[in-house]
């Protein structure tokens, strides 16, 4: 996490919600890996309604 939105609640599930994902894997195309080795992925409590 490079920044806190401030909420330890919001930030504690966006973590949850990153891991769950990783727990599952992620199956890439063949030569594709490198392009995912780096995923920012921003979570904005003020974008969820």
């Amino acid at each position: 996490m490079l920044k806190s939105s401030g909420s330890r609640q919001f930030d504690e599930s966006a973590l949850r919600a990153v891991r769950k994902c990783d727990s599952k894997g992620l199956l890439l195309p063949e030569g594709k890996a490198e392009i995912w080795a780096e995923v920012i992925v921003h979570f904005d409590p003020a974008e969820m309604f």
